[in-house]
């Protein structure tokens, strides 16, 4: 149900609102000395491909980036007539994100980014519900890169957010996008909606696939026990079933308050 909501979501917004699409991603500086500079980037560059993803906007570049801090990312570029392949390891750093007030570590290479001829293009049903197909699994993508990245240690615990990190991030967005200067109260509601359906979706994805993890308490937990049963051929004993949601439960609590903790951490460092 999360993921079907997400593709909605986004399909929505694709029909009614439309898609960014540039014509051109080129670079427009590269960093002396930056991760950028040494895999050869030049300014003038048109970046085709980040991170095997073909780029439609800077954004996408961005996102290749700011996820795989000490990682290669592969980037196709065009140079004159040229396609080019560069391979550039964005290094990670921390800063303040002074709209929605709060700290966080990115990966960055050196890049600043231009875009030519930049339009939103309104989409038809079809190509509104390839949309949302296509944005839900992008976020699935992110959020497994995000996991096998945890599970390998190249990411701290840092990366995720809880209760108090969603309701903060919702209400930065909120004012940043109500503080708007050249916009009318309507576009201000306007773009809120849009950019809160968004959110809402890729929230959607990853509670989707937290609810999957197999803790008793979660529906994960509920189709190993089902497994089991069937692997068995009888129903777990209570005992087992009691043990196992009292040690989900406080597994869950713990990561919760961890979650909990960093947030506040994060957000006061941000303010």
């Amino acid at each position: 149900a999360n993921f079907l909501f997400a593709i909605a979501a986004f399909a929505v917004f694709g029909y009614a609102h439309g898609v960014p699409q540039s014509k051109e991603v080129f670079v427009e500086n590269v960093e002396a000395g930056g991760a950028a500079e040494r895999a050869g980037f030049a300014p003038g560059d048109i970046v085709l491909q980040a991170g095997g993803r073909k780029v439609a906007t800077s954004y996408d570049v961005t996102q290749a980036t700011q996820l795989n801090s000490g990682e290669p990312v592969t980037y196709l570029v065009r140079r004159d007539d040229a396609e080019i392949t560069l391979i550039a390891t964005p290094v990670e750093l921390e800063i303040v994100d002074k709209d929605l007030r709060m700290k966080q570590k990115v990966g960055r290479v050196g890049l600043r980014l231009s875009e030519r001829e930049t339009e939103w293009r309104g989409l038809n049903p079809v190509e509104a519900v390839g949309h949302g197909v296509q944005r839900t699994a992008d976020s699935i993508n992110q959020t497994l890169n995000v996991l096998r990245r945890l599970i390998t240690g190249k990411e701290g615990i840092d990366k995720l957010s809880g209760p108090v990190g969603i309701l903060h991030l919702t209400s930065g967005v909120t004012q940043m996008t109500l503080n708007q200067p050249d916009a009318d109260l309507g576009e201000k509601v306007a773009d809120l909606f849009w950019m809160l359906l968004q959110l809402a979706a890729m929230l959607s994805v990853g509670i989707g696939f937290f609810n999957l993890l197999p803790m008793p308490v979660l529906d994960g937990g509920a189709v190993v026990m089902t497994l089991a049963e069937v692997a068995t051929g009888k129903p777990l004993p209570e005992r087992v079933q009691n043990a196992g949601l009292t040690i989900g439960l406080v597994c869950l609590a713990g990561f919760a308050l961890l979650i909990t903790l960093q947030d506040l951490f994060r957000f006061d460092g941000g303010s």
